[in-house]
């Protein structure tokens, strides 16, 4: 008589392999998702600071002075409206929602050049905004 189907002890083994499988793969996924959305969230601020870069190429007239103290920031409202940002608001891959800061600029007289930072802090961003100069 042909028997078909697994034994019990076939069944446990099948379902322990997998289990063993499953505890390797699902923390790398998560690790490689998390590393993923930090990757894009770097490069989507590193996009935001050079769109801040070619503004101020063509803006120098709203930079601070050389050899001063000042501090400026631009919003991503500026950046946008004059054309260095395709989107109004950007996304923060991390959390899926929009980025909400802005990007300082100031002078650095030990290189002798400006420094473009984003900032996640608003009442930074208010403080210097050249829209309120």
């Amino acid at each position: 008589m042909n028997k078909r189907g697994f034994t019990l002890v076939e069944l446990v083994a099948i379902i322990t392999l997998l289990a063993v499988i499953l505890m390797i793969v699902v923390p790398t996924v998560g690790t490689s998702i998390k590393n993923a959305r930090e990757n894009s969230y770097l490069k989507q601020i590193d996009l935001i600071e050079k769109a801040a870069k070619n503004f101020g190429v063509e803006n120098d007239h709203l930079l601070p002075e050389f050899n001063s103290n000042q501090i400026i920031t631009i919003d991503f409202n500026t950046l946008y409206t004059s054309g260095y940002l395709k989107d109004k608001a950007p996304m923060n891959p991390k959390t899926e929602e929009g980025l909400t800061g802005c990007v300082k600029v100031s002078y650095n007289s030990d290189y002798n050049q400006y420094e473009y930072k984003y900032i996640d802090n608003l009442v930074e961003c208010d403080n210097y905004n050249i829209n309120n100069k």
